[in-house]
């Protein structure tokens, strides 16, 4: 199954204003940028084709664009566009303004309310890219972005696997080298969600026993498609068996 997105236009470097800096990573940079033609205001990722190739990365950044091309979800960031010149890739992708979810929560988490809704996005663009075949496989707060309405977005899908194109590969990391890896890795990230973003400080979070990952969901499971903390708890093993002992070690949670 496949939700594409229209072909992508095709745009020069030239054809923007190139605004402040919002990211940098080993060999990418992220503007805000605007189109001067239409006006379109987007987030412009600079590639350095010679650092990429060099980090052996190339594989990854194609792997991300054909992902994106597959996808069309309000809660997986769009690309907008994609061209090159001699020294770089440019990849347009829509702006979240509302930055990246863990420099939100790092510090003292957020509510819980909040963090329900959050969450809610988080499964139904898992679910979706589960019915589309593809596995992110590198989900983490880090790889979430909201925008200035709270909508969460999946960003970097670099080491993501597509089922039904397993001919197109990624550079090769040790998650990718996990040639058996499937929708379970990303149904195992729900199993720390919650508590990430219920903590009171990161500092304190990762002190924690990784046994206590599900049980704040007592808090969480209202407004996600699952009826009680039990139900939720049987689709996450249902789906991970390897859960089991940290589901079990949360006791009393599947009676509430």
């Amino acid at each position: 199954m496949s939700f594409p997105l229209p072909p992508l236009v095709r745009r020069k470097d030239t054809e923007f204003d190139i605004g402040i800096l919002l990211g940098r990573g080993t060999f990418t940079s992220v503007y805000a940028a605007v189109e001067k033609k239409t006006g379109l205001r987007c987030a412009m990722k600079i590639v350095d084709r010679y650092r990429c190739e060099r980090l052996k990365k190339t594989a990854d950044l194609y792997m991300e664009k054909h992902c994106l091309q597959r996808t069309n979800h309000s809660n997986i960031i769009k690309m907008l566009g994609w061209f090159s010149d001699n020294t770089n890739i440019f990849v347009m992708l829509e702006e979240c303004l509302g930055g990246e979810l863990w420099e939100v929560i790092k510090t003292v988490g957020c509510p819980v309310g909040r963090a329900r809704h959050y969450l809610a996005q988080v499964v139904n663009a898992v679910s979706y890219l589960r019915q589309a075949n593809i596995v992110h496989r590198d989900l983490k707060a880090e790889n979430i972005m909201l925008t200035e309405l709270g909508v969460v977005k999946l960003i970097d899908f670099g080491t993501a696997k597509d089922l039904e194109n397993p001919h197109i590969k990624g550079s090769g990391n040790e998650v990718i080298e996990n040639k058996s890896s499937d929708h379970r890795s990303d149904i195992c990230f729900l199993r720390e969600y919650p508590l990430m973003h219920v903590a009171s400080s990161a500092k304190w979070l990762w002190k924690m026993p990784m046994c206590v990952s599900v049980q704040p969901t007592s808090r969480i499971s209202r407004d996600m498609p699952f009826s009680s903390n039990a139900t939720f708890i049987k689709y996450i093993y249902s789906q991970c068996p390897c859960c089991l002992w940290q589901i079990c070690a949360c006791k009393g949670l599947a009676a509430t």
